[in-house]
């Protein structure tokens, strides 16, 4: 039963980082567009992985 509470708490732990990730993104989107012309598209996959 160990193994499974820890498969819950992984699970538990991707899907409210994720959710936080893309809504914060979207706010920024008009100012990262900027960045993005300046900054390569690797450097911006490296932070979202």
């Amino acid at each position: 039963m160990n193994e499974n509470t820890q498969h819950r708490d992984l699970r538990k732990v991707p899907v409210p980082v994720f959710q936080n990730v893309p809504e914060p993104e979207h706010e920024e989107q008009p100012k990262v567009t900027h960045a993005v012309t300046a900054v390569p598209r690797p450097v911006f996959t490296s932070p979202q992985a």
